[in-house]
């Protein structure tokens, strides 16, 4: 079972248990496989998330907030708000940078094969690159924020010290745009890392594709911003996440 099928799971399950709280679902995307099993979850999906009678939704990608427009009744109160790792701030060591990162994921949400990640690695090496490899995922429990906080605060320094991210992870994405560091995001089977993108696309340092084929001439175009501590500022969002303060209040 993928990810997002998992976390639609959890959410359907929270939304039957606690159909009479109010509740507000932080910035997420909604997304349906084309497939028996997809249409069936969206079913599920609308039946669930319109019978709640006090729920609030916000969607980080404008083709989420547009499909959750289609589905959705008046009910469910719906909000564009960018996700929420786009508010954090940088605050770890700054380590000298040394090799580019390329890491995708390994599930059903990669668009790129294993022989052109392999193909793009032997291209970037074969250019004088060095090139390492990392992973957003975190196997085992984590139950405390203090570690909670620590774990993310690790990763970013982690990022923080590669020349150049180069991810298919959409959160692998916003941490190096976080951390300060060169990336290239490039595009998933849901269409989150595009949608997100749009909330960090004026960062110079940060760019996205949706064809691997392209990502070599990213990294010339990068040059200039690669082994730099960039610095992280995005008035874009600011404003959301004062008006997500203010539904979060309202829910009280």
């Amino acid at each position: 079972m993928n990810v997002i099928v998992i976390l639609l799971n959890l959410t359907v399950s929270i939304l039957q248990t606690y159909d009479k709280n109010p509740i507000l679902v932080l910035p997420q995307t909604m997304f349906f496989e084309n497939s028996e099993d997809g249409r069936l979850q969206k079913e599920i999906s609308k039946l669930i998330y319109n019978s709640h009678k006090n729920l609030v939704m916000c969607f980080r990608e404008r083709k989420s907030f547009a499909l959750a427009e289609e589905i959705l009744g008046a009910n469910v109160r719906k909000y564009l708000i960018p996700d929420t790792v786009t508010s954090m701030e940088y605050i770890g060591e700054r380590k000298e940078k040394k090799t580019i990162a390329v890491f995708f994921k390994n599930d059903k949400e990669t668009l790129c094969t294993l022989e052109s990640q392999e193909q793009l690695i032997q291209n970037l090496k074969d250019k004088g690159y060095e090139v390492s490899s990392t992973t957003m995922f975190y196997d085992k429990q984590i139950c405390s924020v203090d570690e909670r906080e620590r774990i993310i605060r690790e990763k970013m320094e982690e990022l923080a010290s590669y020349e150049l991210v180069i991810t298919d992870a959409m959160h692998g994405m916003v941490l190096a745009a976080v951390s300060g560091t060169a990336c290239i995001g490039v595009e998933s089977i849901t269409g989150k890392v595009g949608g997100v993108y749009e909330w960090l696309e004026d960062l110079p340092y940060v760019v996205y594709t949706e064809k691997i084929t392209e990502i070599l001439s990213l990294v010339e175009n990068l040059e200039p911003f690669i082994k730099q501590h960039n610095v992280y500022k995005n008035l874009k969002v600011e404003r959301y996440f004062q008006q997500l303060a203010e539904l979060i209040e309202d829910m009280r």
